[in-house]
């Protein structure tokens, strides 16, 4: 009688900005437990992790290349038009980090999830460059520019599929593990979302100081003659410490929070799939989606959730429930 073969599984990482990096601890623990991964289908951040795992680079790198990149030389801010950023420095960095590799060059094939936002349809990225797609897949609205390809305007995943259950089942795997990251926002105030987070003060202070910069340029440019006065008053640092000081929403605050609300929704439909077999639920106590200070919490915290499922997968594996 011919011996049947293993299971094939398959994981879907899902969005969550910071709390994505609990992919990594994920991940970590299966390797460790020697559960193979077949199908990787990812979201956002998740693609990013998801990429780096599916080319072969090992966890612990992925950790320590994560952990030790400064965010802060990553913000190629622009002339706001379609996003604050224009994400020419992100797509640098992941195009580096993942030796420029096509989908077709990967160890584990990779599914990757964005939105079309003038037809708001789900696309999956299986061809071509894989740091574009992740690239496309990381741009929050209005943060990020949209990333073009074949004639697609494209944006985070997030808005369509935040858990991308069903497209890790079509790929062809047999378990079905989901890494969910969603956690109860609808508390506390708006105006209060991000107060405190390094991450946020950064981006504010750098978006204004790039803004100026651009007007100063231009005014230089256009060789406008303005009152002596008037050119005192865009002092860079006055400006930066009188704006950030506000105590007002801001639009990253916005931003964040809706993003979250939506990611929260759309996350528990896609969870009441038939097909999900694991769910595996890191515990973040209230970390904010771009709290990258907390990056180690959120690592331990998925090695820490993927520990109590591995009996399980493991269970599934040998064919028992």
């Amino acid at each position: 009688m011919k011996k049947r073969g293993r299971k094939k599984v398959g994981i879907a990482l899902s969005s969550g900005s910071v709390r994505g990096l609990s992919h990594i601890g994920v991940l970590k623990v299966l390797e460790k437990e020697k559960i193979p991964i077949d199908y990787i289908a990812a979201t956002s951040v998740g693609a990013v992790v998801g990429a780096c795992y599916a080319s072969g680079m090992n966890v612990n790198k992925i950790e320590e290349t994560i952990k030790t990149t400064k965010l802060k030389k990553l913000m190629d801010f622009t002339v706001p038009k379609t996003g604050f950023l224009a994400g020419k420095e992100i797509e640098k960095f992941l195009g580096s980090i993942l030796d420029y590799k096509n989908f077709d060059e990967l160890s584990t094939p990779l599914s990757i999830i964005v939105t079309e936002i003038n037809k708001g349809e789900k696309i999956i990225l299986n061809k071509g460059s894989v740091a574009l797609a992740a690239r496309a897949s990381l741009s929050i609205p209005g943060v990020f520019s949209p990333v073009i390809i074949d004639d697609n305007v494209l944006i985070d995943g997030n808005l369509v599929d935040p858990i991308p259950i069903d497209v890790v089942k079509e790929m062809g795997a047999d378990i079905i593990i989901a890494v969910d990251l969603s956690i109860d926002i609808l508390q506390g105030n708006l105006s209060n979302l991000e107060q405190g987070s390094k991450f946020v003060k950064v981006f504010e202070r750098k978006f204004i100081s790039t803004e100026l910069k651009y007007l100063k340029g231009f005014i230089r440019k256009k060789r406008l003659k303005i009152p002596y006065f008037m050119w005192r008053m865009l002092d860079t640092k006055k400006i930066i410490d009188y704006l950030t000081g506000r105590k007002i929403p801001k639009i990253v605050d916005y931003t964040i929070k809706s993003l979250d609300i939506l990611e929260n929704q759309l996350a528990k439909e896609r969870l009441k799939s038939p097909f999900v077999d694991v769910i595996i639920k890191p515990s973040f106590q209230g970390v904010r989606m771009v709290e990258f200070d907390k990056a180690q919490h959120c690592i331990v915290a998925g090695e820490i959730a993927a520990g109590e499922m591995v009996p399980k997968i493991k269970r599934l594996l040998d064919g028992s429930r």
